[in-house]
């Protein structure tokens, strides 16, 4: 037995909580100022979790990569393409998230090889 050598055990580290951002507005309702730290913490991440911000951004992006493959393939010409761009910029109520995508149109398609969009 005195050949085996017992495994040491470590120290696991400890799980970093993510920083949660509260709005000023939600951190001055007299309903919150009465719940401890642990309890506001928690109301926090709940918050966190239901927050659109995220779902709304990659909705928006999906949008963008789909106008833009759209007109790569020639169902919209780079007029329209554009045209939805700044439309779809528009529309988003964030207004730090105001780039556009950089449309590559090298070739221009003719008229006749412009497919009809469904």
């Amino acid at each position: 037995m005195e050949g085996r050598s017992r495994k040491q055990a470590t120290i696991q580290p400890l799980v970093k909580v993510p920083h949660i951002q509260v709005p000023s507005s939600c951190r001055n309702m007299s309903l919150l100022k009465d719940l401890w730290p642990g309890q506001s913490r928690y109301l926090y991440s709940i918050m966190c979790v239901y927050d659109r911000a995220a779902g709304r951004d990659l909705l928006y992006r999906q949008y963008q990569f789909k106008l833009q493959r759209q007109g790569m393939l020639g169902y919209l010409t780079p007029e329209e393409v554009t045209h939805y761009m700044l439309q779809l910029n528009r529309s988003g109520k964030d207004p730090k998230n105001k780039q556009t995508m950089n449309l590559n149109t090298n070739a221009p398609m003719s008229e006749r090889s412009r497919k009809v969009a469904c």
